[in-house]
């Protein structure tokens, strides 16, 4: 449903080229969403892919940062 639902995004925007959706799952959350905007602009699985990497980079780098800060309180 959430698929079908973010497709609509590019009704009448695709031309030649079909509407396409995809959603990025794992363990029932989302991680990843995207839609084709245009015709010959970034493909929806490529899009998803990007939001899934980027949500996934972001969690990496500030779970780094907390690690990053209990040692130096460990260490002063």
């Amino acid at each position: 449903r959430h698929a079908l639902a973010l497709s609509r995004r590019g009704l009448g925007n695709t031309s030649p080229n079909p509407v396409v959706c995809c959603v990025i799952l794992r363990d029932g959350a989302v991680l990843g969403r995207g839609w084709t905007h245009r015709a010959n602009q970034r493909e929806a699985e490529l899009e998803a892919g990007r939001v899934a990497l980027e949500s996934r980079v972001g969690r990496l780098r500030a779970e780094a940062e907390e690690l990053r800060r209990a040692v130096r309180r460990m260490t002063d």
